[in-house]
């Protein structure tokens, strides 16, 4: 079964990714489809504890100089921002 996400980012348009592996309670790999950059992402759940769980988010693209100066800090603080821990055990997910 082919599985697909499509996001619409304020001043950037839709970003359209297609899941490519999925290894459950532990990882799922996206890559982008139509793309004008090619883009990966990894989610991954990382056990810390017994009762805790960290959420990883990876992103890899390939910038040349220009693309990384339009949109490179771009899309570091939307990775950061994607996920937010509000130190009360809720996560705070942001689209």
């Amino acid at each position: 079964m082919l599985i697909t996400v499509l996001f619409i980012i304020a001043g950037a348009g839709r970003l359209h990714l297609r899941i490519v592996e999925r290894e459950p309670n532990k990882t799922i790999k996206l890559e982008s489809v139509d793309a004008p950059i090619d883009l990966t992402m990894w989610i991954q759940l990382v056990p810390a504890d017994t009762y805790d769980t960290r959420l990883r988010l990876t992103l890899r693209t390939e910038l040349n100089f220009i693309m990384r100066k339009m949109i490179g800090g771009k899309l570091q603080e939307g990775c950061r921002e994607a996920c937010r821990y509000d130190g009360n055990d809720t996560l705070l997910i942001y689209n």
